[in-house]
């Protein structure tokens, strides 16, 4: 593990102090049923909360993913010839979430994330989202990335079944919808698969309820924050097709 990484799991001590970057840090304290938790930076504390807890429960630092979907903006340019497939992994940042309760029953407590996304309004402005932008490469083994537990790694596969060129600029993660999965201390997502079909038709979505196959076992440590339904999968397609249209 390199010094960036961050201890998942159950807080055993009293006290903690997450490095958040250079500047930040992230301090925990619990006394008895009264948890304290604060951001310092620069030596000057921007947040300071203090919640009321079960004296005997414990304390955990969860990873989960962005409260928003994730606008994936290729750094360089990129095209999917006809008939072809594209099948990469994308890094998106981690949240980090705090719980107070026991192994069958926990309460959130506070999150925020491990590193500051900007937002992105994706869509027209009757129907359109508010969403995170990410500008990202894409690399075909996620070993390509500098690898660290303050990421998950989320395979994409796009399969162009149309008879011209496409010129792929950028993609819809519902990183809502996706669950996150563990092994090697390493955090992956459910793969998402895109078939396009044509710019003026519903191109075809699928979030994988598998996790992907990384040679190695995963477990689930995440459930996603919401389920996947016939409306989101709608409003899905809507968003591709004004994506490669753009």
């Amino acid at each position: 593990m390199g010094k960036s990484d961050i201890k998942w799991g159950r807080v055993d001590d009293k006290s903690l102090i997450v490095n958040l970057n250079e500047n930040k840090d992230l301090v925990i304290d619990k006394d008895g049923g009264t948890v304290n938790i604060k951001i310092v930076e620069n030596s000057i504390e921007i947040y300071n909360h203090r919640f009321i807890v079960q004296e005997s429960d414990s304390l955990y630092i969860k990873p989960s993913f962005p409260n928003l979907p994730v606008i994936i903006r290729c750094k360089s340019n990129l095209s999917i010839l006809p008939k072809k497939k594209l099948s990469a992994f994308v890094q998106v940042p981690l949240y980090l979430s705090i719980y107070s309760g026991n192994k069958n029953s926990k309460d959130l407590l506070y999150e925020m994330p491990l590193t500051k996304l900007s937002k992105s309004y994706l869509g027209d402005p009757e129907t359109g989202e508010i969403s995170y932008s990410l500008e990202s490469d894409l690399f075909y083994n996620y070993t390509e990335y500098n690898v660290n537990n303050r990421s998950v790694y989320c395979k994409i596969s796009i399969t162009n079944k149309t008879s011209t060129v496409m010129n792929f600029e950028r993609m819809i993660l519902r990183v809502p919808n996706f669950n996150i999965y563990e092994g090697e201390g390493i955090y992956f997502s459910n793969p998402q698969a895109i078939n396009y079909i044509g710019r003026d038709v519903s191109n075809q979505m699928t979030i994988k309820k598998l996790p992907p196959n990384t040679g190695f076992p995963l477990k689930l440590v995440g459930e996603a924050r919401e389920s996947i339904d016939s409306s989101l999968l709608r409003k899905s397609f809507y968003f591709i097709k004004n994506i490669y249209n753009t």
